[in-house]
């Protein structure tokens, strides 16, 4: 989980210092699936009881992908 949260910054800060649009776009889809992996890691940890306030987080995850543009299909 820390890994994709260190990994959408670092996409999003990479894409936009790209040369095109494209290149911003194909960061950005990148942020997406860490965002999905972050969500499913997640539904993991709070199965395995491992998370005590998921609420906060889940919110986070929903709100983030409408933020960026993307389209993060919840897991959980």
């Amino acid at each position: 989980m820390r890994r994709g949260a260190v990994s959408v910054p670092s996409n999003i800060a990479e894409g936009a210092a790209g040369t095109s649009t494209r290149a911003l776009a194909h960061y950005l889809m990148m942020v997406d699936g860490s965002l999905s992996d972050i969500d499913a890691q997640l539904a993991f940890a709070i199965t395995l009881g491992y998370v005590q306030k998921e609420d906060e987080i889940q919110e986070t995850l929903d709100w983030l992908p409408e933020l960026i543009g993307g389209s993060l299909n919840p897991v959980c």
